[in-house]
């Protein structure tokens, strides 16, 4: 299985831990401890992004609501704004940067596709300050986005890969891919799982990846992903959406005027399963099987009840 994920990504070794948190905690580490030898300081990670909800990984992630609750954070991680290359050439200026950690789709804040030019540069950044690139592809990896990982599709060979979610089809399992300049950090002793690895989940693991050599599924990714894309653009040129996100067969599109919530419990008392990650904003992540027809089901529930909600909206707003 190591060998086989090794292969997949960026030719490492493979940490297994349970879950996306701890495979990103193991990232943490290895740049904190790479970072201590060379005098670095900071792990730059971006606004709106999420990484997990152990200490280390939600204060990583660009989220502050999702921290208050548990400040103080922990220090050492500055975030700056997604997409914003002044702000991420400042910060690798300023400060002694250990590592650029990020999701190549902020998926969690509602699917925020990041440019080929901001990965790119934070690449060069990474290169030229002798930093850890690391990509968390929790969500966006093994098959979500088109690809093996998303970050294929930037060009970008990063030093550290975070799995997890679709790895073991269900079953908790967890890996970061380790190579590159974060290779033989860690030493005997310095991280370890007590059920990472098990022969169980890595069976299953073994099994997801037999399918994701079948051939044509990045394709069929993206042709189904296009497919759900034109059914949400429809709710733009009809004025219930503002703006439609998607890489691969993961995709969101944030509503003009209706609430995603409510939207989303109508959509389960239909017997589709949705999910609103804010008050305005849809994410979809429908299973690599998914068909056509149920695309087309999704997307006809949308733009019919969309329809039927806005005009009694705005008859309420005018009374």
């Amino acid at each position: 299985m190591a060998g086989r994920l090794s292969r997949l990504a960026n030719g490492g070794r493979v940490f297994f831990a349970n879950s996306g948190a701890e495979a990103n905690e193991v990232a943490i580490k290895i740049a904190r401890k790479r970072a201590r030898a060379l005098g670095q300081e900071v792990i730059v990670t971006l606004e709106r992004s999420f990484h997990g909800r152990t200490m280390a990984t939600l204060s990583a992630s660009g989220q502050p609501e999702k921290q208050a609750p548990f400040a103080p954070t922990l220090e050492g991680f500055a975030h700056v704004p997604a997409g914003d290359l002044k702000a991420l050439r400042v910060i690798f200026q300023t400060r002694p940067v250990a590592a650029f950690l990020a999701e190549p789709v902020l998926g969690e804040s509602g699917v925020h596709v990041l440019s080929a030019e901001f990965l790119g540069e934070a690449a060069r950044l990474c290169a030229q300050a002798d930093a850890l690139l690391i990509m968390d592809e929790v969500q966006t990896g093994l098959g979500r986005c088109g690809a093996a990982f998303a970050y294929e599709r930037y060009g970008l060979l990063p030093d550290v890969v975070t799995i997890a979610k679709t790895l073991a089809g269900g079953l908790p399992m967890g890996a970061a891919v380790i190579g590159g300049r974060a290779e033989g950090v860690l030493g005997p002793g310095d991280h370890g799982s007590t059920f990472g690895a098990g022969p169980v989940v890595a069976a299953a693991a073994n099994a997801v990846l037999d399918l994701l050599e079948e051939p044509g599924l990045f394709e069929r990714v993206e042709l189904l992903g296009a497919r759900l894309e034109t059914w949400l653009r429809r709710l733009v040129r009809a004025g219930t959406a503002t703006e439609v996100r998607r890489l691969g067969l993961m995709a969101a599109v944030d509503l003009a005027g209706v609430n995603a919530k409510e939207t989303a419990l109508a959509a389960l008392e239909a017997g589709i399963l949705m999910n609103a990650t804010s008050e305005v904003t849809l994410r979809f992540l429908p299973p690599l099987m998914v068909t056509s027809e149920e695309i087309d089901r999704v997307g006809r529930f949308l733009v019919e009840h969309l329809a039927a909600v806005r005009p009694a909206l705005q008859q309420g707003v005018g009374a």
